[in-house]
Order: structure tokens, then sequence, then C-alpha cells
């Protein structure tokens, strides 16, 4: 709509936010679970290489539901194993030409 995209100071603005590199990646998670092994922290960082700043705080998110869902005030280094697993699945499930096979186990949260 012209009425919008000429009006100023709305969507005059285009901004790029490319994905964050290790460093990167294991500061905004170190902030964002806090304290944890720096085994898993390492592991993480390497293995979200091509996860944008808002799929990593997806992962804290998917930590504190699990934890929630369990009755625990608190996440654990297994919650945050279990929803880097389950977001990777995910984040595989995206790439073309992924395929998932019928005997994989269903990924998302059961009911």
């Amino acid at each position: 709509d012209p009425a919008l995209v000429h009006r100023p100071s709305r969507f005059d603005r285009v901004w790029h936010f490319g994905l964050p590199d290790m460093k990167a990646r294991s500061d905004y998670l170190r902030s964002s679970l806090g304290q944890i092994d720096s085994d898993l922290m390492n592991e993480l960082a390497r293995g979200t290489s091509n996860w944008s700043f808002a799929y990593l705080n997806e992962l804290r998110v998917t930590a504190c539901i699990m934890a929630i869902t369990d009755g625990r005030p608190e996440i654990s280094e297994a919650d945050i194993r279990q929803a880097f697993e389950l977001l990777a699945e995910q984040f595989k499930g995206g790439e073309k030409n992924h395929e998932i096979k019928d005997n994989e186990n269903p990924v998302g949260f059961a009911a």
C-alpha cells in the first residue's frame, strides 16, 4: 500500500542482522541460560551455527516450558539439552529437501 510505504518514520528503514558467529552465540547463550556446564555451552555454540538470535532465544523459551511443564521453577541442563535436540530437529526440517523418516520420533510437544 503506497500510503504505508511512503509514510515517514514507519517503513523507511530496513535493518539486516546477520547470523551470529560462534563467540556471539556463546555470549548470548551464556547471558540467557545462566551458569551451565562449559562443555554444554561449547556444544550448544558449535551446534547452533546457522541459528539466528531469535532461534537461540527459542532454545531458552523451550527449556523454560519444559521445566514449567514438569512443575520446576528453574531450567536444568537436561531441559536445555532436550530443547536443543527438539529445535535442532525442527531446524533441519526447515532445510531444503529434508525428509523425516516414518521410524523417527515425532517432533513437538505432547498435550
